[in-house]
């Protein structure tokens, strides 16, 4: 008897932990069918928001002391991005909306592996025919204590768009207050915040793997952890991100990171073009049925009846 009652819980953590339970539940079933969010509606991001900040507000521990849940494989279920016309916090450009029409998205990863390693995976298929995947790699550093939530200082919309395209990666340069708010306080290192420094981008189409943009970092707060989800906010734009365990049918797209990093043949191109250039050629390459998505036709096929008709009669 004496073993049993230390062996459970107090009743208000029980209450506390099914409750969690439930708000997870909940909230993976918002962001199921969504996309990773790019297509759910104005209600459902305001429905999804409410169900992040109760999580939020009933966690109270400290994640990096909590490296089982912590250092896994991820799936971006969701990230609670207003607009992803030009570009997507998990997934730059691919997740755009053009990006997303020529890169079809296979899977979304997101990656920390013990001790201090993370890793972005967009996994997609060029034109729906050639399977690709960009990877971004980063060392982890625990950060001091992030600058409080932009929202309660900023109140210009256009200077919050400014930084959710930092965040994305869609514009060259910060504007000095959004330099301001991205920069950490000094101090003891949070409890949950981190700095990810990234590696230069790589990107494999097929067997190629290039290697192209600059070298960039993030900072993030991880604002809720359990077995099932992390939920992570962006340290300059706010936005959540909302990180599911690998599901065992994505395992292996869930991988394809590890291929690419480890390549030692990649391509350097000096700018986008070059990697236009060499996705063209790539896709040039496949026999024209497979492009079409039909039977090539051949030149009589192009040919009116009429014509067809005129040319028998002229033998």
């Amino acid at each position: 008897g004496s073993t049993k009652a230390f062996l459970t819980p107090p009743p208000q953590q029980l209450r506390t932990v099914r409750r969690a339970n439930s708000l997870v539940d909940d909230l993976l079933r918002a962001v199921d069918g969504t996309d990773g969010g790019v297509t759910a509606t104005a209600e459902q991001k305001a429905a999804i928001l409410k169900q992040i900040e109760q999580l939020e507000a009933s966690y109270d521990r400290a994640p990096f002391d909590d490296a089982e849940n912590l250092y896994r494989d991820g799936t971006v279920a969701y990230v609670g991005q207003a607009s992803s016309k030009a570009a997507n916090a998990a997934g730059g450009r691919f997740r755009g909306r053009i990006g997303r029409t020529i890169f079809r998205t296979r899977g979304l990863f997101q990656h920390l592996i013990a001790p201090d390693r993370a890793v972005n995976c967009v996994t997609f298929r060029l034109f729906g025919l050639v399977d690709g995947a960009a990877v971004l790699t980063g060392k982890v550093t625990r950060a001091a204590k992030l600058p409080p939530r932009r929202e309660a200082q900023v109140r210009d919309p256009r200077l919050v768009e400014d930084a959710e395209r930092i965040e994305v990666g869609s514009s060259g340069a910060q504007s000095e207050l959004t330099q301001a708010l991205a920069a950490t306080e000094p101090g003891p290192a949070s409890r949950s915040a981190c700095l990810v420094e990234f590696a230069r981008p790589r990107i494999a189409l097929g067997t190629a793997v290039f290697e192209l943009g600059p070298e960039s970092s993030v900072a993030l707060d991880t604002t809720y952890l359990d077995e099932r989800v992390r939920v992570i906010r962006g340290g300059v734009s706010n936005i959540p991100f909302v990180i599911s365990r690998v599901a065992a049918a994505d395992a292996t797209a869930a991988d394809e990171w590890r291929r690419i990093a480890a390549c030692e043949r990649v391509i350097k191109p000096k700018g986008l073009l070059a990697l236009a250039v060499g996705a063209a050629a790539l896709v040039g390459r496949l026999p024209a049925p497979a492009l079409l998505g039909r039977r090539a036709a051949r030149p009589r096929d192009l040919e009116s009846g009429r014509h067809r008709k005129a040319r028998r009669a002229a033998r």
